[in-house]
């Protein structure tokens, strides 16, 4: 298999499944774009020549696991193996991981992914699992518009994050919990900010 890391090196860009967006590839998304600045992203099948090169971070798709090349998929290892997901790679191999475990939603998500909510369930003392505590409102029109797209590129990503925003601000209005009176643009310091 190679190398355990990735090179600390730009990739070129990023390629993620298609089809319904995971929590995993995001989130490995927002991990590779903070350590290596913006960075387009292909919601498709990988080539065999992506795969191969490792100026392309491969990410939840593609079968394989090599961090060396930069693929970084789960859905091959044995079902007893670890809780992974593309995350949990990504984050080992950059040498994160030690970081994110402090976050207990880091393994949970893991377990989510890879032993389903059942297992994660069990695993918890739990009869069944809270997905309602897992995710967000904002959470979720995020990534309803990023399995939207097919080429996400760096500018994109802040289009999405305005149209979230812009959702959610006209949500609150909508219930009464709004202290703002344009629901185009956010209160000076963000979201919910001036409030008590």
């Amino acid at each position: 298999m190679g190398s355990n890391t990735y090179s600390k090196k730009t990739p070129k860009y990023i390629v993620v499944h298609p089809g319904q967006a995971h929590r995993d590839e995001v989130i490995a998304c927002g991990i590779a774009m903070a350590l290596h600045g913006p960075l387009t992203i292909f919601r498709r099948d990988p080539t065999e020549s992506e795969m191969e090169d490792p100026d392309v971070l491969v990410l939840d798709v593609g079968g394989k696991l090599e961090p060396d090349k930069g693929n970084f998929d789960h859905h091959q290892l044995p079902r007893d193996a670890a809780p992974a997901c593309a995350y949990t790679l990504y984050a080992e191999s950059v040498g994160l991981a030690n970081v994110l475990k402090l976050r207990k939603w880091y393994e949970i998500g893991a377990m989510l992914d890879s032993k389903g909510p059942f297992a994660t369930a069990k695993s918890l003392g739990l009869e069944k699992f809270p997905f309602e505590l897992t995710a967000g409102p904002i959470e979720g029109q995020f990534m309803m518009m990023f399995e939207k797209e097919t080429v996400i590129q760096p500018l994109d990503l802040l289009g999405i994050g305005r149209k979230v925003a812009d959702v959610e601000l006209r949500a609150e209005q909508v219930h009464g919990n709004a202290e703002i009176g344009d629901a185009k643009s956010p209160p000076r310091g963000g979201i919910g900010a001036g409030r008590a």
